[in-house]
C-alpha cells in the first residue's frame, strides 16, 4: 500500500516524519512519501491508496496553498479514496463536511485526557486503547460538530469519523513521551512546561491509532 501525507508546515516536516514512523511501527510494509504543501506539491493522486494530512503552524485565508490543500482533498474525497486528517487536517476535513471551526478560550497544548464516546468505544480506530488516555495536543482551533464523534477533551471534539475510511482526529497521536517532551521544552507558545507535561503517560501506544487506521482502509483498497 502506497500512502502520501501533505504536509502543511511553513519549513520543516518533523510531524510528518513522526506521522511515517508511527505508520510504520504498525505496517513496516508501507510505502510513505511526504509532500510540502507550502512548497505547491501536489503529486498525481491516481498513485496513492490513501492521505494523510498533517498539522499546520497557522496559516492565513490571504495564502493560497488552504485553499488547494482544501480542494486537493475534496477531489480525493471525491474519487473515494480514505483520508485522516490530523490537527489543522482535521479541521479541513469537517469544513468539506460543513461543520464549523471554533476558536478555543485557551489552547490545548501538551497531553490532555481524551475520553472516547460509546460509538468511539466500538470503532476500529480505537482498537487495543483504553477508552480514556492522555493524548498529545496542539491547537487553539477546534472542530465544533459533524460526522460521527467518537472521542472528545474536556474543551473540544477530537476525533470523528466522516464515513467508513475517513477520519479526523485533532491530537497527535505521533508524538511519543519523550518526543512531545523534547518539543514542549523549546517551544515559546508553551507558558507551562511542568503543566503542559503532568499527562505524559510512561508508554507510547498512540501508535496504534495509525495502525488500526491502515488496518479499516486495507480491506477497501485494491
Amino acid at each position: 500500500m502506497k500512502i502520501l501525507i501533505y504536509d502543511c508546515h511553513k519549513s520543516r516536516v518533523q510531524e510528518s516524519e513522526k506521522i511515517k514512523k508511527a505508520l510504520l511501527r504498525g505496517h513496516p510494509d508501507l510505502e510513505i512519501d511526504i509532500a510540502e504543501v507550502r512548497k505547491f506539491q501536489f503529486p498525481d493522486t491516481e498513485n496513492y491508496d490513501a492521505f494523510i494530512v498533517s498539522g499546520a503552524d497557522g496559516h492565513s485565508e490571504k495564502h493560497a496553498w488552504p485553499r488547494l490543500i482544501k480542494e486537493q482533498i475534496a477531489k480525493i474525497i471525491g474519487i473515494g479514496k480514505p483520508v485522516l486528517g490530523v490537527c489543522f487536517g482535521s479541521q479541513i476535513l469537517a469544513e468539506l463536511y460543513g461543520f464549523e471551526i471554533i476558536t478555543l478560550k485557551k489552547p490545548e497544548i501538551g497531553w490532555v485526557q481524551v475520553k472516547l464516546t460509546d460509538l468511539g468505544k466500538e470503532d476500529q480506530l480505537f482498537k487495543e486503547l483504553p477508552t480514556s488516555l492522555p493524548i498529545y495536543q496542539y491547537h487553539i482551533r477546534a472542530v465544533k460538530g459533524g460526522g460521527k464523534v467518537l472521542a472528545e477533551s474536556r474543551n473540544c471534539i477530537q476525533a470523528v469519523k466522516y464515513s467508513d475510511t475517513i477520519y479526523g482526529i485533532q491530537f497527535h497521536a505521533e508524538e511519543s513521551p519523550e518526543s512531545g517532551k523534547e518539543y514542549l521544552k523549546t517551544d515559546r507558545k508553551c507558558e507551562n512546561y511542568e503543566e503542559a507535561s503532568t499527562l505524559a503517560p510512561e508508554e507510547y501506544i498512540e501508535w496504534k491509532i495509525y495502525r488500526n487506521f491502515i488496518d479499516i482502509i486495507t480491506k477497501t483498497v485494491k
